[in-house]
């Protein structure tokens, strides 16, 4: 067929013979003009039936083109158009736009003019009618022009068109998505979106459906979002109305998850650590997804993970609150093998341990080890970061290398311009790990150093006045070379043992716990509960037991052969993963309850779970108070003379 506006000649291979005269060409093709205006105008429309033979010339022409353009890219050569397509890019566009064009033109066409720093008018034509027929050309076809879109030069006309083609196929054609492209069209998200804020909306759209969202939260900060709890007040109607441009403007990140969770079992490993990382980077919770990708990474093996790759994966764990022992053992294994390569990895992996709480002695060595020769490279930042993660791990020093390396990160950590709470905290977490020197805890109970705290807000005044408490206490039973005479906190106003947590006390352990109490004895007269110990930590109750462990009222707390308990509620946020001990806050209060003259018992979540019975809960009450009060009388009776 012979396209007239065109000036395009095509080979009739049904009538065309072999040493046919110049004229009988020239009347065939008007014959066919004609015909093409008699059936309705299928030239006007832009529909052309190709020969095989001019299919495959324009076909090799075509590919000529983006193969050389191409090989110039590799080079990192500069592309001349004009040395490449001559006078023919136009002609080529205009039969790459017919529908009847294989789509696989659309592709090799935009290589060829997204080569060009800007966008001439072939480019702009293109791009509109690729966006315009994105729910009809074939998926492939679509996800390799998103590519090429990504690596091409950047230009206004090129990010809208990807936003829309990227937006369309996640809201239309999701289901058609294969495995090995969800990760790509999650990167595309990433890069063009602010998909922190989308998460958010479309949690709170979806939370106006539905009130109970079920397996989708969204998190900020590591914690739940609590402006989103009321769903009746103007700002979260105003916040429900302002979605991005409208539904079709912005990606369905539901869409998008659905089908990830559809499909999971053929994502590789990578692409489920990838996908972990991105969620925990949008703070983006879909409970069902994560547990499916969860899933799948406790069966993985991460041999070809570097020490970036698992660090990462490691920070998106702690940053969604994700605690499964399977692959978190199995992380730290490989990182173990691994060697970091500057003492920021070190810190990141810290700091992720320190979040999830999971103690690994082999992981931390190794990295104390690395610091000790390393530990000029060391940031500010880094040693403030490094002196909480090991304070809340409760790494204790027990040589003399890993003393003076715990002395040197502090002694970087002060050399910054610290606020006075950051000092507050640094040496509190020297107390934690008994490494606070007393030239460092005087400096922090000078007066002119507690009149600077008067400048901060009250809550960060009232957690550093109580740290100071520790650090107080910590001197006189724990700093040898720290005078008795020295200079002492002032009396600091009492707080409750809830404002005494790292974590947030659940009350429902306190209750739990009254409960249990009043099985046995008489609440009244056998526990005070919610006190303060002197310039101590605070205890949840206070009760008294003779040496056998048998609890006795608090009027006989004067009597020679009655010890003092000082009960702590120890919740999930105070508990190391790994061995089930309290972390670095608590023991810390363990040890200044000692000092003061009380036996500690901590009483951890575990030990007051609801599955346990009542009968169960009051034997594990009543044998970790003897067991403690046995181990304070042996320790007492070893520190006789």
């Amino acid at each position: 067929v012979y396209n007239v506006q065109d000036g395009i000649a095509a080979d009739n291979t049904a009538s065309s013979e072999e040493g046919a005269q110049k004229k009988s060409s020239d009347e065939g093709d008007q014959n066919r003009q004609q015909h093409v205006e008699a059936t309705g105008g299928a030239s006007a429309a832009g529909q052309v039936v190709y020969s095989k033979t001019l299919k495959r010339t324009w076909h090799y022409l075509l590919t000529d083109w983006s193969r050389q353009v191409k090989q110039l890219q590799k080079d990192q050569l500069p592309v001349n158009l004009d040395n490449i397509v001559s006078k023919k890019l136009s002609t080529m566009v205009d039969l790459v736009l017919r529908p009847v064009a294989p789509p696989e033109w659309r592709h090799a066409c935009l290589v060829v003019l997204l080569s060009q720093e800007t966008d001439q008018e072939l480019t702009s034509r293109v791009l509109n009618h690729t966006v315009g027929d994105a729910l009809c050309l074939p998926l492939k076809v679509i996800i390799d022009i998103i590519q090429t879109l990504t690596t091409s030069f950047q230009t206004p006309l090129r990010v809208d068109a990807r936003k829309q083609l990227v937006t369309t196929t996640i809201n239309h054609r999701y289901c058609e998505i294969p495995a090995k492209y969800i990760v790509l069209f999650m990167y595309q998200m990433d890069e063009l979106f602010n998909m922190k804020l989308i998460c958010k909306q479309q949690f709170h759209k979806e939370k106006l459906r539905n009130p109970i969202v079920q397996g989708h939260e969204y998190i900020s900060g590591g914690k739940h979002d609590k402006t989103l709890v009321g769903t009746n007040s103007p700002a979260n109607d105003d916040l429900g109305a302002k979605v991005l441009g409208g539904d079709n403007d912005v990606p369905h990140i539901l869409n998008i998850e659905h089908r990830a969770t559809s499909i999971v079992d053929d994502f590789k490993t990578k692409d489920l650590a990838r996908m972990m990382i991105l969620l925990a980077k949008w703070r983006n919770r879909n409970q069902t997804l994560i547990n499916a990708v969860v899933h799948g990474l406790s069966q993985a093996d991460f041999s070809d993970f570097h020490v970036v790759q698992l660090s990462n994966l490691l920070l998106s764990f702690s940053m969604l609150n994700i605690y499964s022992n399977p692959v978190l053992r199995n992380i730290v294994l490989h990182l173990t093998r691994e060697t970091p390569t500057a003492p920021s990895q070190i810190c990141t992996v810290l700091s992720s341990l320190s979040h999830l709480r999971w103690n690994d002695e082999a992981l931390v060595s190794k990295y104390l080890c690395f610091l000790a020769d390393d530990i000029c490279k060391l940031t500010v930042t880094d040693a403030q970061s490094l002196l909480t993660s090991l304070a809340n791990l409760y790494i204790v020093p027990t040589t003399d290398a890993e003393t003076s390396l715990i002395f040197k990160i502090a002694k970087i950590a002060f050399s910054g311009d610290l606020t006075p709470a950051s000092k507050v905290h640094c040496a509190w977490c020297l107390a934690v790990l008994l490494s606070l020197s007393a030239e460092v805890g005087q400096s922090l109970l000078q007066p002119a150093f507690l009149s600077q705290l008067s400048d901060v807000d009250d809550a960060q005044k009232q957690s550093s006045l109580h740290k100071l408490c520790s650090i107080s206490t910590a001197l006189q039973y724990e700093v040898k070379d720290y005078s008795r005479s020295g200079l002492l906190l002032p009396e600091v106003p009492a707080m409750s043992p809830a404002q005494d947590r790292t974590g947030c006390c659940d009350r429902g352990q306190i209750s739990e716990l009254k409960k249990c109490l009043q099985k046995f004895v008489d609440v009244t007269s056998y526990v005070s509960w919610g006190q303060t110990l002197m310039v101590g930590p605070a205890a949840d109750a206070v009760m008294c037991a003779d040496m056998s462990g048998d609890l006795r009222p608090l009027n006989t707390i004067e009597d020679e052969n009655i010890y003092k308990l000082a009960i702590q509620l120890v919740p999930f946020s105070g508990v190391l993963c790994v061995t089930g001990s309290p972390c670095g806050s608590y023991s810390m209060a363990a040890r200044h309850w000692k000092h003061l003259g009380y036996v500690p018992v901590q009483i951890l979540y575990s030990d007051l779970k609801p599955s346990l019975s009542c009968l169960e809960k009051i034997s594990i009450i009543k044998t970790k108070i003897q067991s403690a009060v046995k181990k304070f009388v042996a320790e007492r009776q070893r520190l006789k003379p």
